[in-house]
């Protein structure tokens, strides 16, 4: 997408941005292949995921929101993968998930219940 708005900015009138250009005329890729045009928009795509803009930034308005939408998607992405691996390295042991999970199912029988706690037993 990054690349594709790159290459099919035109300015249109009211917009009044620093630079009316695409990126693509900013930083000279006009004159490159596509392949290295691409290569360039997968290094945008990857930093913004991590939350940067780097080296490679936007020229106009529909540049903006695009990058902010791509920045958007990589945090929801990159929380979900953290997410997943701490649920992973959570249920590691598996002897101390089934002792949590019996415990808290004690706890809940318990409080539905209404078991009191007994503090001495006598003899």
């Amino acid at each position: 997408m990054w690349a594709f708005l790159g290459l099919n900015w035109a300015p249109t009138e009211g917009f009044s941005l620093e630079s009316e250009q695409a990126w693509v005329d900013a930083y000279g890729f006009t004159t490159y292949s596509t392949t290295r045009l691409y290569a360039v928009s997968l290094y945008v795509a990857v930093v913004s995921m991590f939350g940067g803009v780097g080296s490679i930034s936007p020229q106009n308005y529909p540049e903006y929101v695009l990058l902010t939408a791509m920045m958007i998607c990589g945090s929801l992405v990159w929380a979900w993968v953290i997410g997943s691996l701490c649920g992973i390295l959570a249920t590691l042991n598996p002897h101390a998930t089934r002792y949590n999970n019996m415990m808290d199912e004690l706890n809940y029988f318990a409080r539905v219940t209404k078991v009191t706690k007994v503090t001495k037993v006598t003899t």
